[in-house]
């Protein structure tokens, strides 16, 4: 990995593959970003790409501002590498708006769609759920009559509840880090939307029968569990309340090393999260149609499904087998928390 420090403001780009011809990640702000803590977000970017056939490296960057100036130092970030060479192209992560981001976005050759938003919900948001739920489907089956739980909900998460409901799931429970609000009924889509739209990080407390505390979300009555709040969000702990059979993540490396060895001794399949929301990649970099992302990401399940080792080793080893047709050696470490 090489980290590049910028020079007009207290920030960094880390860059996964030192040799790619461009790279892709997110960018994040606060008071005080770790680099440590940057390395496996660009880490599972880097294998996202592999999985699909694409040529580039992944990157993780953040800017170190009080709230008061971040928006001026994100600014200044992106005027700076926005003159990168080989690019680099970077989207929002937590403390960064688009918005903010204004030289990165007018270089980013990628589909504007991506970006657009409606009711807060982005093409990429959109994408990204349809993805996870063609990678859930590939393991559980259909989904319709099954219950999931989504935690981490936000834009993802409120259009992953919209697809499921369409597809006759049931979202039993969904969780921030406020805490995790339960309807065993299922949450009617609509009211999930008004909730987010408060943009209280506390809004589960308004919604659902049964209010408890964010780690309860695992050990929720359910077929799926959709995770994503955060790196490393289900630990061992975690992982073994689980009820549900099936993990999939909505965000980047959400499990720990221990969690993936837990859900292994109990039967739990858990998706790979640089395949399960490998949908923007492939439509914005990849340029694949976005009707088609879904499938070409449930191919990639299917396939890798039957591995000997499970499906996390199958995957891994499915990226790395592209990454050996152009890289000397391969990154050390596996996209885990």
């Amino acid at each position: 990995m090489k980290t590049r420090k910028l020079s007009t403001v207290d920030g960094f780009v880390l860059l996964d593959l030192e040799n790619a011809p461009g790279s892709v990640g997110i960018v994040r702000s606060a008071p005080k970003i770790l680099v440590s803590g940057a390395e496996m977000l660009a880490r599972s970017v880097t294998y996202s790409l592999a999985t699909f056939g694409i040529r580039a490296s992944g990157a993780s960057a953040g800017v170190n501002a009080k709230p008061e100036d971040r928006a001026a130092a994100v600014a200044a970030f992106a005027a700076e590498v926005a003159g990168f060479d080989p690019p680099v192209l970077l989207d929002a992560g937590r403390g960064v708006q688009d918005a903010d981001l204004a030289a990165l976005v007018a270089a980013d050759p990628r589909s504007p769609s991506l970006r657009e938003a409606r009711d807060g919900v982005t093409g990429s948001d959109e994408l990204l759920a349809a993805g996870a739920l063609a990678a859930a489907q590939a393991v559980a089956g259909p989904l319709s009559g099954k219950r999931i739980v989504i935690e981490g909900f936000g834009p993802a998460g409120l259009a992953l509840a919209r697809q499921a409901s369409e597809a006759g799931a049931g979202v039993v429970a969904v969780a921030t880090a406020a805490g995790t609000a339960i309807e065993p009924d299922g949450f009617d889509p609509v009211a999930l939307a008004e909730a987010l739209s408060a943009q209280d990080e506390a809004m589960v407390k308004s919604i659902g029968s049964g209010q408890k505390p964010a780690w309860a979300a695992w050990g929720v009555d359910a077929d799926v569990v959709f995770c994503g709040s955060k790196a490393g969000a289900m630990t061992h702990e975690g992982a073994a309340n689980l009820k549900a059979r099936t993990v999939v993540p909505i965000g980047p490396v959400p499990v720990t090393a221990k969690a993936l060895a837990v859900m292994g001794r109990t039967g739990v399949t858990y998706v790979p999260d640089f395949v399960s929301i490998g949908g923007p990649i492939l439509a914005g970099v990849g340029q694949v149609d976005p009707l088609e992302c879904p499938a070409r990401i449930a191919s990639v399940v299917t396939e890798c499904a039957p591995h000997p080792k499970g499906l996390f080793l199958g995957c891994c080893e499915r990226a790395e087998t592209f990454l050996r047709t152009w890289q000397d050696t391969l990154p050390f470490g596996r996209p885990l928390a």
